[in-house]
């Protein structure tokens, strides 16, 4: 119907390409040009749309869906309507969500009992939050629940359910795989065929097949209306007798006799979770009763109960430790300051040739630092964060396990050398490390580069040459965060700039007294900034102003992360602190034995992160408590990444650990050319090393098989940028290097 090009909404929307397709209409993938992100836009097919009823139908499903506001489920942005050829298009745009759809997960393996669970309770938490509000799904099956990039899952298409109900009685498609028996006999339903479907689709999540196999559809409707509930337990002797029985209460044939609520099977699948995390520590517990699942009448009865008395509601667990410290006040806000603007470019830079010269150097009035690795001197203020960090290498260098000595894959699979192709090279005064790799506007097709001479630089993504450039008079030491028109740049000396991503101009100007070398985080109540002094601060994303502030004891070298409502970070002082993201008070804080330098990794119900001794630990989001615990023998320094189901991080000596998230066990482990202490970075399936010694190593995102390697002059200390055509590497030296990606191995 449409093309990549396309214009949608008098522009708003800009079709990228082609999702997929079925029998309503066809997804694409779209850029949100007002808000410059990406999103899906699922089009109906005209004739589904013909008929003005089916038109108010299809805009108050919609406006319904729209207002569920649940972490599982797709979030709806807009609906609108297109002419094209006198046909009108009406369409849906959604959050989109690259990790595909349920069905293309089980359709390829069993699931693992434990993550199994963990996206059944998801599923349940969901589907209840929906139900409560009067909205019934109708179409529940795997096509229909997608995976998040961080392993969750969310449930789509509400509001679409009784469009296509209505399309598939007319022309006799879908299917009735997953549909509830009075659906295939033709009776009235409500939302207990929701909780029939659900049932459907957890019995193929655990047991990798569907509840009834037929011939055809005839034969299928018939054994849903009619056949036994067959048991989980006969195709998985793992399954829990207590899981077994609720599926089967799931699936009862008659609506009176089915679980009544999903909240009733919450518990059960919580209790079940708790056990499988405990046996995982090695530790015992006094087994119970079996969960019981609660019934609506049980519910009912309790409720007046729990109204009369609201005080005997369960609390959230405090932190076992020091009581938490009270927001420090602040006697005012701070005014932003006045700021030179950024320098215009005053001539073009020349692109014939692959290494693009630096705009600093037809400003004689600016220093350019010897880009001599050995004489690398950062400003006074920030030289701490170096000193420690190369003490601490060589800590733990001398402590390094026996493991730790170990031939890289690059000497094991020589044949996998490559040489890329070198597309371009921009240069800079100072080093490019720590956390300061380069920063990909999509919508504009720049690079932004922080580096340690103190220079942001806007940089075309296809040629290097420079857009502009702002001075900030200190070292930069982490990567700058892009939000629509604005770029939030931090920089050794304390400060935090709002920039306009056009020229570079500032727009405001935040000033701290502590140097800030981790990028800034924006949520849905201002920026988050944190400094080495261990200050967390929440700003105004409008003019900077400190709406409040949190210290912990030690400095914060790594960025925050934030879920529903909630923020998280570790520090020095060998703790992750979880801390209310409105108020800016402390809710726990999970102790461990050394310091917690990397970036901090969540889901929906976990919170990841590693110290400098190699431990990961995974811990309740809610509580604070230790789920599991995992060794990688020497220090973890960078950044990792969650990757669906897979954590993965990456040792100071260059050791790559993909573990598990639901275990914390390792599900493979490769040595990396060198050392690395820049972290991972990951893109269409696979993992990216870059080394000190100048190597890039390609890991299989999911087997660790090395799919190539690289070896340069230079030498790395941070994450290289990778897109699908070019991966963008920052030198010790100061140079960003463009190289053309490989093509991808299958």
């Amino acid at each position: 119907m449409f093309t990549p090009g396309d214009k949608l909404e008098f522009g708003h929307y800009t079709i990228l390409k082609e999702l997929g397709s079925g029998g309503m209409g066809v997804v694409y993938l779209c850029r949100d040009e007002y808000l410059q992100r990406e999103i899906a836009i699922k089009m109906m097919l005209p004739e589904y749309m013909s008929e003005s009823e089916t038109v108010e139908v299809f805009k108050q499903e919609a406006r319904l869906a729209a207002q569920l506001e649940h972490p599982n489920i797709v979030t709806i942005h807009n609906i609108g309507m297109e002419n094209r050829e006198g046909n009108r298009h009406h369409y849906i745009a959604m959050e989109y969500l690259p990790g595909g759809s349920l069905r293309q997960r089980i359709g390829k393996e069993k699931l693992p009992l434990e993550q199994a669970l963990e996206w059944m309770k998801q599923l349940a938490s969901a589907l209840n939050y929906a139900h409560k509000r009067n909205v019934v799904h109708q179409d529940i099956k795997p096509d229909n629940i997608f995976i998040t990039q961080e392993g969750s899952l969310k449930i789509g298409d509400f509001g679409l359910a009784l469009i296509a109900t209505g399309a598939f009685e007319r022309q006799g498609k879908g299917t009735p795989a997953y549909m509830s028996p009075e659906t295939c006999r033709g009776e009235p339903r409500d939302y207990r065929s929701d909780i029939y479907s659900l049932g459907a689709v957890f019995f193929e999540m655990l047991t990798g097949e569907l509840p009834y196999k037929a011939k055809d559809m005839r034969e299928m409707a018939t054994k849903h209306a009619n056949a036994p509930v067959p048991s989980t337990r006969d195709f998985r002797e793992d399954i829990p007798l207590v899981l077994d029985k609720v599926l089967k209460y799931m699936l009862a044939k008659q609506p009176d006799e089915r679980l009544q609520s999903l909240a009733g099977m919450l518990p059960p699948l919580e209790k079940l979770l708790l056990e499988m995390k405990v046996a995982r520590l090695g530790v015992s517990i006094n087994k119970t009763a079996e969960p019981k699942v609660e019934t609506e009448k049980a519910r009912e009865e309790k409720a007046p109960l729990a109204a009369a008395h609201p005080e005997q509601a369960p609390v959230a667990a405090v932190a076992t430790r020091s009581p938490a410290p009270e927001p420090v006040a602040e006697a005012k806000k701070e005014t932003p300051l006045a700021e030179p603007q950024a320098a215009p470019v005053d001539r073009p830079v020349p692109i014939e040739t692959p290494v693009v010269e630096p705009v600093l150097a037809v400003k004689t009035d600016l220093p350019v630092q010897t880009k001599t690795e050995e004489t690398i001197d950062f400003a006074p203020k920030t030289a701490q964060v170096q000193e420690e960090k190369a003490a601490l290498a060589v800590a733990v260098k001398d402590k390094l396990p026996d493991s730790a000595v170990r031939t890289p894959s690059s000497e094991l699979e020589p044949e996998k050398l490559k040489k890329l192709d070198l597309l371009w090279t921009f240069k800079t005064g100072g080093p490019i490390g720590w956390s300061a790799g380069p920063v990909l506007n999509r919508t504009r097709k720049q690079i932004y580069l922080s580096s340690a001479d103190g220079v942001l630089y806007a940089l075309d993504q296809n040629t290097g040459a420079c857009a502009w450039y702002t001075e900030t008079g200190a070292p930069i030491l982490c990567g700058v965060l892009q939000n629509g028109d604005e770029i939030f740049c931090p920089s050794g000396d304390g400060t935090l700039r709002s920039l306009s991503a056009a020229d570079g101009k500032t727009i405001w100007k935040y000033q701290g007294s502590s140097p800030i070398v981790a990028s800034p985080v924006l949520s849905q109540s201002g920026l988050l900034v944190t400094a080495l002094d261990g200050t967390l601060k929440l700003l105004n994303r409008n003019d900077g102003a400190v709406i409040w502030s949190y210290r912990c004891d030690k400095g914060i070298v790594a960025s925050p992360q934030v879920v529903e409502g909630m923020i998280f970070v570790g520090s020095k002082d060998k703790g992750l602190h979880a801390v209310d993201l409105e108020q800016g008070q402390r809710k726990w804080l999970a102790e461990t034995d050394a310091a917690v330098l990397s970036n901090v990794l969540a889901s929906t119900d976990s919170v990841y992160f590693a110290d400098n001794k190699g431990n990961v630990i995974a811990v309740d989001i809610v509580t604070g408590k230790q789920s599991w615990e995992y060794s990688a023998g020497e220090a973890i320094l960078c950044k990792g990444n969650l990757e669906f189901t897979s954590l993965n991080y990456c040792t100071e000596s260059g050791t790559v650990h993909c573990l598990d998230k639901f275990k914390g066990t390792a599900l493979w482990q490769k040595h990396a050319s060198g050392p690395a202490l820049g972290g991972l970075s990951s893109s269409g399936g696979a993992v990216y090393v870059s080394s000190t010694n100048g190597f890039i190593d390609c890991f299989n995102l999911k087997t660790g098989e090395l799919n190539w390697f690289m070896q340069t002059k230079d030498s790395f200390e941070s994450a290289p940028l990778v897109t699908s055509s070019t991966i963008y590497q920052g030198t010790i030296s100061g140079d960003l290097h463009a190289y053309l990606s490989p093509p991808k191995v299958k």
